[in-house]
């Protein structure tokens, strides 16, 4: 399984002019071979940030921004973000933010993670939230950014789709 975080992270990185000619090279000389049913779910529930917005979001755009300029189109992949603990603050709506008044990585007037969870739901990325840990933090589906999805629990949510093939990448640094 390592061998995948450290593929997806090298996809993350940005591989400069090499996306233009059928995706990155890897130090083997090989390219990109995956070209049809792309799945990832990211598992979120760490509250750390990058450049602004909430890390796993930052790093869930970068995979689709690579795989798009490797030609592998939203027909052709599914990613699916699960968020759950620390991170669930992210997806909420801004009546939602002003009661929550969150204190984590991205504490600010206005939930700064709205333009970009609006971007990957456009790009075809499934966006889940865990319906214990809103139970937990009581808040409800109408508190949530449109087009967010509530799962009834995030791991079992996650594992499911390990079953099913999806490749797993975990963001869990920042606050528990």
């Amino acid at each position: 399984m390592r061998w995948v975080w450290i593929v997806l992270m090298f996809l993350t990185a940005g591989c400069g002019s090499n996306l233009q000619h059928g995706g990155p090279t890897y130090p083997d000389g090989s390219r990109l071979q995956v070209r049809e049913n792309v799945r990832v779910v990211y598992g979120v529930g760490g509250d750390a940030a990058r450049q602004g917005v909430g890390e796993g979001l930052f790093f869930a755009r970068r995979l689709v921004e690579n795989y798009e300029a490797a030609g592998i189109d939203a027909e052709n992949r599914t990613v699916v973000v699960v968020l759950y603990n620390a991170a669930a603050y992210w997806l909420l709506n801004a009546d939602a933010w002003k009661r929550a008044a969150p204190t984590g990585a991205l504490a600010a007037e206005t939930n700064p993670n709205e333009a970009i969870v609006a971007e990957l739901l456009e790009r075809g990325v499934h966006i889940e939230v865990c319906g214990t840990t809103l139970k937990k933090n009581k808040w409800r589906a109408e508190d949530l950014l449109p087009g967010v999805v509530v799962v009834p629990g995030a791991y079992a949510r996650i594992v499911d789709l390990q079953q099913q093939g999806f490749a797993y990448v975990a963001f869990d640094r920042g606050t528990p």
